[in-house]
Formats: structure tokens, C-alpha cells, sequence
């Protein structure tokens, strides 16, 4: 009997938890353990039925406290005669909010998270409905599970402003969505599920604007596993995706009062979507725009940075920047992906161009990227309060990847030593960092570093009339050319005193 129980405990750490599943025991006093586990194991799914009690249950208690109570008498008072079920206590244990999931608009097999956000909002409220909106982005958040469960989180976003927000989260996704005045006459079935049943619940076309008033970000977001969590930053009109008029130019902004975070805006290990374009106001503050940290694969393909008062906006430190890269593996891509068209009217690209700079002198700084792709041939550059009209840099120093600019637009920095490419998008000229001393622009390969040339047994070939060699032989130096057909080489000796040069037409 004791091997039973000492069974029954084992089965417990590892079984499937069924809250409220149907049948049970009817327990009898003192019936014995066999008959007891045979009636509380459900025979469909071989899984134990069990209650889960909130608060530390009295007969767990007394199993603690009273050692001669027999096996019989334990599991007795482990069944809850009300309910019928084994009662299990979980410590620290969060139950996942399946009762707050709905069906998405789109995908009627599909069940997602969708909360209402309003300034003016209660975090005691619900935030199912727009009569119950929430006021807190961050609190809804620390209020949900870590893990996701693969689940997508819709934050619908009124017009107004918001405290910081810092979470993370992993196997899922964060959607913040600005909601505009053309939701109320919309009646799209993506209208019809914001709305949720209210008439003109959005009151403004303002921004949505996340303030922080400390020295922590308006917006941390961090992925628990790497990869494992999308965020989706947008002012998009889901009913018409794709559409002409779909998007809404940058309508979510960070900013920051006098405080000066580090950065306004910080991503760590996520992905951030192709829908994805927001603001950064650096405002009068020394704060720096957005950094992008540890294993990320994202793209961004059109932004909004204001210029403020820190070494980003103003200062000549090259190792400051509005945007800061310093990824470890996966890619950062930077590309303008969305047309004019694709803007609603009044809501549309600054002067159709994809990235809109105001006062900025120091663009982004790539420290470690493997795979980054970078075009900075869609940039709206605009003085702001700055003394002089130079452009701001692109300033790469561990970059891996591919970098294409306009010399109009922008200024290039390249201290990177690793393999990489750049593009002179007005000249169509590509340079490519072969290795560390090895650049090829196109025309020439030219060499960083003296050469060493190490003694080759097999004679190259070469192409007839425009290619030739130059390798080491034994203690000899070959220069070997392809005239017509006739291969032709000059040798010197380099152990001899001389200088001078031999003519063959065999190979030495």
C-alpha cells in the first residue's frame, strides 16, 4: 500500500490538469486506495481529475502533520466531497485567461486577446468592451501570463496619451493598434470587432502618444525566449489591408518630459513586423531614439524621428545615434516597403518619402549585426533647430550586411572591418568589405594590408589575354601571362642577388 501512495504522488508532479471535467467520485469513507484511484482517473484521457484550491487546503495540511493516518484516510481527505475531485494547491501558479479570449475577426478558428485603451479609462475596468475601457497599458500586461500559449494580444489604442510600458513576454504577440474618427462609419468585419458593439467609441484622430516621465523607456519590450514574440506597432486599417488608403503615417509616438532615458524605445530579442511604423519624439530631452538588442529578426519600414537636445540629435559623438543596433544573430532591416499610395489622404508620407528626420544629427549605429540590410534611399531630411544643414550620419562599425544609401540624403560612417557591401544608390557604385584589408569597389581590389604570397605547387590558369598571375614557386617569383594562346612567364630568383628578370615559355 505504501508503494501505491508513493505511485499516486509520483503520477501527481507530472499529470494533465482537468479543471471541471465531467464525472468524479463519490467518495465513500475510508474506501480503499485501488478503488479510490480507479474512480478519479478519467478513462478517456487517463488523465487524474483534480480541483485546483487557491489557498492552502486543510487536508494537505494535515497529510503534513499527522504521520500515522493510514493511506486510506489521506486520500479520503484529499476528495473534496463537494466537487468530487483529488484537490491540488499550486503555489505561484497563474491559470491562463482562456475566459478573455475571442473569436478574430478574420478567422472564426482562431481566438485571440482584444482590449480596450482609452486616457480616460479604469484599470478597474474589464477592458472587453469601449464602456469599460482600460486605462494602464502596463498593468493589463503584467496582469497576463508570461507565456502566450502561441496567442495574440490586440491593444486598441484611443487617441490620447499613456504611461510607459515595460513587459515581456514570449510564444505569442503584442499588437498596438492606433484606432482613428474612421472606425465609427467603417463596416468592414474588422470595424464591426473594434467597435464592438458601440456607437463612435473613438472621439479624435490625435496621436497616440507613450509618455515617460522617469528615466525608464517609454517602451521596453523583451522576449523571454529569443524570437519567440512579435510586436506589431501600428496605425493600420485592418478591414482594408492592402488597400489604398490602408495605413496611417507614424500616428503612435514615444516621448519623454524633461527626464532623459538612454533610449525612448527599447526591443530586446523580437520581432518586430513589416506593418510596423511609429515616432520617436526626443522632444527637448537628451533622450536617444529606439535600440534594437540580443537575437532579433525585424523590419521597419518607415519611421518618424524628431530631434531633441542629446548627443543623438545635436552632439558630434559618433558612437551615439538615434537608433541603435546591436544585435547577435538573426537581422535588422531597415527598408522603405510601403508606398505613397498606400497612405490614407492627410495621413500620408512626409514628401513621399518613407523616413522623416528633423533635427537629427547622428541616424543609427550598427555595433554587431550578421545580416542587417539597410536603405536609406527614402529619407526626409529637415534642419530642425540645428546650427547647419549637414545630413546625419549612418555611422556602421560591427556591421555584417548590406547597406545601400543616397549621398543626398544621408552621410556614411564605414569603420566596419567585418564582410559587408554598400551602395551608392545615386552612382549604382557597390563596394564590398571582403574581409578585414580586402575592399572590392567594383573596378579594383584593393588591398589594406602588404600581401604574403605562400608557395603554390600547381600552376594556375588564366584566361587568354586578360587575366594574369603573380604566385612563388620553390624560391622563385612568377609572373605568368596567357598572349594569344602562348602562355608566357617572367622569373625571378629570389635567393639570387640580382634583380633581374627571366623570360620562359615553360613553367618553372
Amino acid at each position: 500500500m505504501k508503494k501505491t501512495f508513493l505511485a499516486v504522488l509520483a503520477i501527481l508532479m507530472c499529470f494533465t490538469v482537468l479543471v471541471n471535467a465531467q464525472g468524479g467520485l463519490n467518495p465513500k469513507k475510508y474506501r480503499s486506495t485501488e478503488d479510490i484511484l480507479r474512480q478519479i482517473v478519467d478513462d478517456s484521457t487517463r488523465a487524474l481529475r483534480v480541483e485546483v484550491v487557491p489557498t492552502p487546503d486543510r487536508a494537505l495540511q494535515s497529510l503534513k502533520k499527522d504521520k500515522n493516518r493510514s493511506n486510506e484516510q489521506i486520500l479520503n481527505s484529499l476528495v473534496d466531497p463537494g466537487s468530487n475531485r483529488l484537490k491540488i494547491e499550486f503555489t505561484n501558479f497563474q491559470l491562463f485567461p482562456y475566459d478573455k479570449l475571442v473569436t478574430k475577426w478574420d478567422n472564426a478558428t482562431e481566438k485571440v486577446f482584444r482590449f480596450m485603451f482609452k486616457p480616460d479609462g479604469a484599470d478597474s475596468n474589464d477592458g472587453l468592451t469601449w464602456a469599460t475601457a482600460k486605462k494602464d497599458v502596463n498593468l493589463l500586461l503584467s496582469q497576463l501570463p508570461s507565456d502566450l500559449q502561441g496567442k495574440k494580444i490586440y491593444l486598441l489604442l484611443h487617441p490620447g496619451t499613456y504611461t510607459k510600458v515595460s513587459t515581456s513576454k514570449f510564444n505569442g504577440a503584442l499588437y498596438f493598434t492606433w484606432l482613428g474618427t474612421f472606425v465609427n462609419g467603417a463596416s468592414t468585419a474588422w470595424a464591426t470587432w473594434v467597435k464592438n458593439g458601440a456607437t463612435n467609441p473613438i472621439a479624435s484622430d490625435d496621436d497616440v502618444e507613450f509618455l515617460t516621465t522617469t528615466t525608464d523607456a517609454a517602451l521596453e519590450v523583451s522576449a523571454t525566449m529569443p524570437n519567440s514574440l512579435t510586436v506589431d506597432i501600428n496605425s493600420v486599417n485592418w478591414g482594408t489591408f492592402l488597400a489604398s488608403g490602408c495605413l496611417y503615417y507614424s500616428k503612435i509616438k514615444f516621448t519623454a518630459s524633461t527626464a532623459a532615458p538612454n533610449f525612448l524605445v527599447k526591443f530586446n530579442s523580437v520581432h518586430i513586423s513589416t506593418e510596423s511604423g511609429f515616432c520617436l519624439n526626443l522632444g527637448t530631452t537628451a533622450a536617444r531614439g529606439m535600440q534594437i538588442s540580443g537575437s532579433t529578426t525585424s523590419y521597419l519600414p518607415f519611421l518618424k524621428i524628431i530631434g531633441g537636445t542629446g548627443d543623438a540629435s545635436v552632439g558630434t559623438s559618433t558612437s551615439k545615434a538615434a537608433i541603435g543596433v546591436e544585435t547577435s544573430s538573426g537581422n535588422f532591416s531597415i527598408s522603405p516597403g510601403w508606398t505613397t499610395g498606400y497612405f490614407a489622404s492627410g495621413f500620408g508620407l512626409t514628401n513621399s518619402k518613407n523616413y522623416s528626420v528633423t533635427g537629427i544629427r547622428n541616424l543609427i549605429r550598427d555595433e554587431v549585426n550578421p545580416a542587417a540590410y539597410y536603405k536609406f534611399t527614402s529619407v526626409d531630411y529637415a534642419q530642425g533647430s540645428l546650427p547647419d544643414a549637414n545630413l546625419p550620419y549612418i555611422q556602421l562599425v560591427g556591421f555584417k550586411g548590406y547597406c545601400e544609401y543616397t549621398p543626398a540624403m544621408v552621410q556614411l560612417n564605414d569603420a566596419s572591418t567585418y564582410p559587408h557591401s554598400v551602395k551608392n544608390a545615386t552612382s549604382g557604385a557597390i563596394t564590398t568589405y571582403i574581409a578585414e584589408k580586402i575592399i572590392d569597389d567594383g573596378t579594383n581590389i584593393i588591398l589594406k594590408t602588404p600581401a604574403i604570397l605562400t608557395e603554390t605547387t600547381t600552376d594556375p590558369t588564366v584566361v587568354q589575354d586578360t587575366q594574369g598571375a603573380m604566385y612563388v614557386k620553390a624560391d622563385k617569383l612568377v609572373l605568368k601571362f596567357n598572349s594569344g594562346g602562348t602562355i608566357k612567364y617572367r622569373v625571378m630568383n629570389l635567393v639570387d642577388t640580382t634583380a633581374t628578370w627571366s623570360y620562359t615559355t615553360i613553367a618553372p
